[in-house]
């Protein structure tokens, strides 16, 4: 059975003015953060979350699902917003 979905990580971005921002769970990521760059994009994924899974295809899932926001958010930094 799949475990749930685990938000937590180190998420740190740098933001227009020089200061720096920190998230322990991408939750608490503003959806409207304005940020210059991306400087870590750490998710908790477990062990090895690329290790062939035992259950139902869930690790490449999250993976995926990953890799996804961590995409919007350098096609934001990519952008100059």
């Amino acid at each position: 059975m799949a475990q749930p979905f685990d938000h937590s990580g180190t998420f740190r971005f740098k933001l227009h003015d020089g200061t720096q921002v920190s998230y322990s769970n991408y939750l608490d990521i503003p959806a409207d953060l304005v940020f210059k760059h991306v400087l870590q994009f750490s998710p908790n994924m477990g062990e090895d979350p690329e290790a062939p899974g035992t259950g139902e295809g869930s690790d490449i899932e999250v993976v995926n699902e990953w890799k996804s926001r961590l995409d919007n958010y350098m096609a934001q930094e990519r952008a100059g917003y």
